[in-house]
């Protein structure tokens, strides 16, 4: 965090994230949902994996 605020790249971060929100808050209530299921679904995938390998 210091760095970003050293550097001035908060401004790009802080950016980024907040147009990824209005990206994601723009769909509708359904596909937020699929959205969300299909994220923690990789996550839970992928460590289910790792555990197992």
């Amino acid at each position: 965090m210091y760095l970003w605020r050293k550097t001035g790249r908060d401004t790009v971060v802080t950016n980024f994230i907040w147009k990824l929100q209005r990206k994601y808050m723009s769909r509708s209530k359904r596909e937020r949902k699929i959205m969300t299921f299909a994220f923690v679904g990789m996550i839970g995938t992928y460590y289910g994996w790792m555990i197992l390998t």
